[in-house]
């Protein structure tokens, strides 16, 4: 929907947070490592090791002169031994998995997997893991458990209040909402992501609702459960 068309995701080797990057172009991979540098920065972490494959982005003069400039030391897999760069060839597996049973589950089109893939990252970082004592990769960084009230399925059906701008009634008793689907949550906020179908825009709403369950392939769901992401 953006125009993207390459995913590169940064993994916490301490903790398995993730943070995703969606880029037109590979050559853009030192852009979004500057963006995570001063995210991780600004929050008062530090990065000293830059793990990675063997792709020639990654080796490029001006990531390395980078490096070198922040004291970040440049670590490399051997050419075709994912096994050297497993922590990330994992996760990148993991994430990719989920975003495509997500979208599968509610038959989103392909054009919304960077929606599913930013889905799938936020579910991955607020897990419980055995390695942290059972705390989750966010509140390991963030020093505060996640909040997963606004959690719902991937693409879920819903219905958005048309604001008075965009009401086009003809009668009184015309629908004051529209029909939309859910593709995320809007970073630090319960705001929802959601396209439209009538258009197909992509909106961010708070005022939408949505039916959390997944139809079965023989469509007859047992019961329907409605969530109000105005909470």
């Amino acid at each position: 929907v953006q125009g993207n068309k390459y995913l590169i995701l940064y993994i916490d080797y301490k903790t398995n947070f993730i943070i995703p990057y969606f880029v037109t172009r590979k050559s853009h991979l030192l852009n979004t490592f500057k963006d995570l540098y001063k995210e991780v920065t600004d929050k008062g972490h530090k990065i000293t090791i830059l793990q990675s494959d063997s792709e020639s982005v990654f080796k490029d003069t001006k990531v390395e002169e980078w490096c070198q400039r922040h004291n970040i030391e440049s670590h490399f897999s051997p050419a075709y031994f994912h096994e050297g760069n497993g922590k990330i060839e994992r996760a990148i597996r993991t994430i990719v998995t989920a975003a495509r049973t997500m979208m599968l589950a509610n038959n989103a089109p392909a054009n919304m997997w960077q929606y599913a893939i930013t889905y799938a990252v936020k579910i991955h970082n607020r897990i419980s893991r055995q390695s942290l004592d059972m705390r989750t990769p966010y509140e390991v960084i963030f020093s505060h458990k996640p909040d997963i009230s606004s959690f719902i399925p991937f693409y879920a059906k819903g219905w958005v209040l048309k604001y008075k701008e965009e009401k086009t009634r003809k009668g009184k008793f015309d629908s004051v909402s529209e029909p939309c689907h859910f593709i995320g949550l809007a970073p630090q906020s319960k705001n929802a992501f959601l396209v439209r179908l009538k258009d197909g825009r992509v909106l961010t709403r708070r005022d939408c609702q949505f039916d959390e369950h997944v139809v079965p392939p023989d469509g007859n769901p047992e019961a329907i459960d409605v969530f109000d992401i105005r909470g």
